[in-house]
């Protein structure tokens, strides 16, 4: 029982330490306007679109967006959809705006 306590505590901290990477990726997704892409756009849009049209940043490493992205979708800022895809072909994720963003 003092173990779990113990445990619950030190995850609390941990929460504490980190919670700062919330607001970090809010304000990369600000800075790239990922946002008012999503909205240019009008529907739904792949990682690669995305990237295509940030415009402050020409070396956007796909890698760094795809983990930014994971993140917000995790954190209900942006929704993501998987396109329905044969065997033959595979489709990106779809990133949209939802009530959050």
């Amino acid at each position: 029982m003092a173990n779990e306590a113990e445990a619950m505590n030190e995850a609390e901290i941990w929460q504490c330490i980190y919670h700062f990477v919330d607001s970090i990726a809010l304000k990369c997704a600000l800075d790239l306007g990922i946002a008012d892409i999503i909205q240019a756009r009008g529907c739904p849009i792949t990682l690669s679109q995305i990237a295509n049209d940030v415009a402050s940043s020409p070396s956007l490493d796909i890698a760094h967006l795809s983990r930014l992205m994971r993140f917000l979708v995790h954190k209900k800022l942006f929704d993501a959809t998987n396109p329905q895809s044969d065997s033959d072909s595979e489709e990106e994720t779809l990133y949209s705006l939802n009530h959050c963003s």
